[in-house]
């Protein structure tokens, strides 16, 4: 492990959450973009939805490989690998225009882009100090809702025609690689490799991967399904755009707590307390989906106990393992969260 002063573990963290926005503005906004370019090529929606599929894919094909490839090159190194692939496969998209190369340029740039997850979460993990943990992974889910959010905002502006679209988020990522240039002397040395998996965190630590796989499912079931009620219950699309809105608000507001929670008390205790509201929420959809405040509360609360269940999540990984422990789960759990999506 790889200690540094105070001032440079600020740092570095500073620069971790500003990439982490910048990595969730740029997936926010190719998400909804490469979906409306093949739709526009008449592509049939079952295969707009395998097309989605292949991040997923990629993330259970790859990913349980980059511990020992961070092991190898070192944490940086890494990230600076992903950033090339994702940069690069993003450029690609306005190069080829066919869509079994958007298949093979999909997947690299997923197995990319879920590795620079990844060794974000690790590498805040390595940050973060005890005492503080809960709110510094809590600020840095926050960031990536946030940027994930303003995705789709840049989206609407610009346009899906052109190159643009693809340039802005090559651009995003870049300028994330730069931001981490002044964070270097925090950068934790690599650790040895070990055996580490989904098998072996399920046996070691059942409890993160279960929360890994069910934060999954509820992060990209609840949003997919929220429209789809909505109009099947009589709501106009207007509201049922704003339902997927509401849920970000929850998620960009209520982690903050959801972290301050687990550095005051037990992080076990944190994340049953989590689910169990986020299950009373899921109860009162019926109830009061109907009503606009009762609406709006109920899917303020729903984003945020979702991603409260992945920062207390992310806390419990840096709590339970360390050195190359720590990458190893933080692999297993990535692979976990894919599968659920």
């Amino acid at each position: 492990m790889h200690y540094t002063s105070s001032g440079s573990n600020s740092r570095g963290l500073l620069a971790v959450i500003v990439t982490a926005s910048m990595f969730g503005a740029t997936f926010g906004l190719t998400l909804p973009l490469i979906a409306l370019v093949l739709e526009s090529w008449g592509t049939s929606k079952t295969l707009i939805g395998f097309n989605a599929a292949m991040p997923g894919l990629a993330a259970v094909i790859c990913v349980p490989f980059y511990p020992r490839i961070i092991a190898c090159i070192g944490l940086l190194g890494f990230i600076y690998w992903c950033i090339a692939v994702v940069v690069i496969s993003l450029l690609l998209f306005s190069v080829f225009s066919t869509l079994p190369s958007w298949f093979v340029i999909r997947f690299f740039n997923g197995s990319a882009a879920i590795g620079l997850f990844m060794a974000s979460e690790l590498w805040v993990n390595k940050l973060a100090r005890n005492e503080s943990r809960g709110r510094v992974v809590a600020i840095f889910t926050t960031a990536v809702s946030l940027g994930f959010i303003t995705g789709p905002i840049i989206l609407s502006v610009v346009g899906t025609d052109g190159p643009l679209p693809f340039i802005i988020p090559a651009g995003l990522i870049a300028a994330a690689g730069l931001c981490l240039v002044f964070a270097r002397s925090t950068v934790p040395r690599p650790d040895e490799r070990t055996g580490i998996g989904i098998t072996s965190l399920f046996a070691i630590a059942p409890l993160i991967a279960c929360a890994a796989l069910l934060d999954g499912i509820l992060f990209m079931g609840i949003q997919a399904l929220l429209p789809a009620y909505s109009l099947a219950i009589g709501l106009s699309a207007t509201v049922a755009t704003l339902t997927v809105a509401w849920f970000a608000v929850g998620m960009l507001v209520l982690p903050i707590l959801v972290g301050a929670l687990v550095d005051r008390h037990n992080s076990v205790k944190v994340l049953i307390g989590t689910v169990l509201t986020l299950t009373v929420t899921l109860w009162l959809i019926p109830l009061g989906f109907a009503g606009t405040w009762s609406r709006a509360l109920i899917l303020v609360l729903l984003g945020g106990m979702v991603n409260g269940v992945y920062a207390v999540t992310l806390t419990m990984l840096g709590e339970r393992f360390r050195g190359g422990s720590l990458a190893g789960a933080t692999a297993g759990a990535t692979i976990l969260f894919s599968l659920g999506e």
